[in-house]
């Protein structure tokens, strides 16, 4: 399982991601979806320790 906990990234004061939690599953299949500039790409870049956040990433299992 990967849990993210109030997860928050910001560039230069702009802010790409403001407190998302959330929970997936092993075996869980996941879709990104969204407008350009929408947070898909950072999400997966904090998720992996990429850029830097505030919040929380663990994997578990």
């Amino acid at each position: 399982m990967i849990e993210m906990e109030q997860l928050s990234v910001s560039y230069r004061g702009a802010i790409a991601l403001d407190d998302v939690s959330l929970q997936l599953y092993r075996g869980q299949q996941v879709g990104l979806i969204g407008p350009n500039g929408a947070g898909k790409s950072t999400l997966i870049k904090a998720m992996l320790g990429l850029v830097p956040h505030r919040g929380r990433v663990r994997f578990w299992g």
